[in-house]
């Protein structure tokens, strides 16, 4: 995994709007995704060319992790870049990184927890487009990460 530049948008955007990824990203809306104005934000990506581990600050020192793979990048390589990912995070000084996937995208919450995260519980949260679905919610501390 390496730090995404302004000059892997077109990159990320081709990946984020594949295919078997879109779905999920946009929650099933089909809605095109950009990474750019997440990327401009403030958000930090990282990237192994197949696949995206993004981190939105939240409050100091903790980031909302969020991941899209195409399908070669899936299973043992996806755990291992996010595992990468988060530890290059916690090298970055932080602290906590929660992560809230939908409980229907139950891949999602597999690789969650084969990463390291630890389970923080259920209950619904507001995606934003109107979009509600009941969530599992993740954290992991610097403590926790298995590098």
């Amino acid at each position: 995994m390496r730090l995404a530049t302004e000059e892997d948008i077109p990159m990320l955007n081709e990946i984020l709007n594949s295919p078997g990824v879109n779905g999920g990203a946009s929650m099933g809306t089909g809605i095109q995704m950009d990474v750019e104005p997440v990327m401009r934000a403030g958000s930090i990506i990282f990237t192994n060319g197949v696949g995206a581990v993004s981190f939105t600050p939240t409050v100091p020192g903790q980031f909302e992790g969020h991941m899209f793979f195409l399908p070669e990048g899936r299973g043992k390589k996806a755990i291992d870049a996010v595992i990468e990912s988060c530890e290059m995070m916690f090298d970055r000084g932080a602290e906590k990184i929660t992560a809230r996937i939908p409980v229907s995208y139950k891949s999602s919450r597999l690789l969650t927890r084969r990463a390291g995260f630890k389970s923080a519980g259920t209950g619904t949260s507001d995606y934003g487009m109107g979009i509600v679905r009941e969530t599992e919610f993740f954290e992991m501390e610097k403590k926790q990460c298995r590098f």
